[in-house]
């Protein structure tokens, strides 16, 4: 695919020499400083969600008055109760794999048959070019969130948005869907009953992952600690 992107791009006369493909790790590349960075992999949400480790060194490049296309990216987070895909994911299981693994990482879904009980509230926020020399990725998040009725909480929907200069386009209209972060156990909740969630985004040399938990109205346990469950790979 790259390689007839190139012929077409060196062979088309509006083009003409001004376009070159470069065949290599973006992350490895080193070229003179341009004016705009485009990045154009929001189709791909898990991916994008390890994306700030994946172009930061890539900004470098940019000119002082550079442009970076997204110029920042927000993750937002909303309580759920989604009992069908819960049964769903309570069935998954492989020998060889921790017995909580499938309620440990996230899925990338069409949530039709789901209830929201609250608006989506701002988790982490991320803003390019980053000039820091070697920024730091990782995050930590609390939400508070006001249940409105009874009801069985089963985990989490989660949404980007990108911001293309002045205007925000969520990626879920992009791509038609959010992620789910389920929690082990359903959590019974009361009208007005207030629920604390935190999130942590947790960065190595090789990998990205995130973990989560309940402290409000009860006291959970963290889902995925140390990235056991699930990595998104550099």
């Amino acid at each position: 695919m790259i390689l007839s992107i190139g012929s077409f791009a060196q062979q088309d006369e509006m083009w003409g020499d001004q376009v070159t493909v470069a065949h290599c790790d973006m992350r490895e590349f080193n070229p003179q400083r341009r004016q705009i960075f485009l990045y154009q992999n929001f189709w791909d949400l898990l991916v994008t969600m390890s994306y700030h480790q994946n172009v930061w060194m890539e900004l470098r490049n940019l000119k002082e008055d550079g442009v970076s296309i997204p110029s920042s990216y927000t993750s937002y987070i909303v309580p759920v109760s989604a009992p069908k895909l819960y049964s769903e994911i309570a069935q998954m299981r492989e020998k060889d794999k921790h017995p909580l693994t499938y309620f440990e990482m996230p899925y990338v879904v069409h949530l039709h048959n789901h209830t929201p009980l609250s608006s989506p509230k701002e988790l982490f926020k991320f803003v390019h070019p980053n000039r820091v020399e070697v920024p730091d990725n990782t995050r930590y998040g609390k939400l508070n969130f006001t249940i409105p009725y009874n009801c069985s909480i089963h985990g989490f929907a989660g949404y980007l948005g990108f911001a293309f200069f002045l205007r925000l386009i969520l990626l879920d209209c992009l791509v038609g869907f959010p992620y789910f972060s389920p929690i082990k156990d359903p959590l019974n909740v009361n009208a007005k009953q207030e629920l604390d969630v935190h999130f942590w985004r947790c960065v190595s040399p090789r990998n990205v992952w995130y973990e989560w938990m309940i402290s409000k109205p009860i006291i959970g346990a963290i889902h995925n600690p140390c990235g056991r469950s699930y990595t998104i790979g550099l």
